[in-house]
């Protein structure tokens, strides 16, 4: 697995592929970093997260079948980087699937990811906030 930046001609299809499943542009500031995954060449995956201090909070991971190690790999690199948590929001649209939700939701505990608060939203549904020590 070879992990790089974001290039914004080369990854156009992330870009496209981020809108097209969440409704709003991909966020390309200072403020968030992207890593997209290739496997022979072929993009596996990517993640969204930035740094604060020795914390890191993960905005979007997607890696169909591959979830676990870009997971595994970046807890790597952020301990190699001397990050000692990491926050990230899991979001429950009422919508959506309770296999697809249960499933989201038993990955992170997985991983052993804690969930250390919850908002209830009317319109969107719960968010669970979840974070690790390393």
């Amino acid at each position: 697995m070879i992990i790089k930046n974001l290039d914004l001609k080369r990854d156009i299809e992330i870009i496209k592929l981020h809108k097209k499943m969440l409704d709003y542009d991909l966020e390309i500031t200072d403020k968030y970093i992207v890593k997209v995954f290739y496997d022979n060449d072929i993009c596996i995956g990517y993640i969204i997260y930035y740094v604060d201090v020795n914390k890191v909070t993960i905005s979007w991971i997607y890696g169909p079948k591959y979830g676990k190690k870009i997971m595994k790999k970046m807890e790597t690199i952020f301990k190699k980087n001397n990050i000692n948590e990491i926050l990230l929001n899991v979001s429950i649209d009422p919508t959506e699937n309770k296999n697809n939700v249960m499933r989201r939701l038993n990955f992170y505990i997985g991983l052993q990811y804690k969930v250390y608060d919850i908002k209830f939203r009317k319109k969107f549904g719960p968010l669970f906030f979840m974070h690790k020590k390393l």
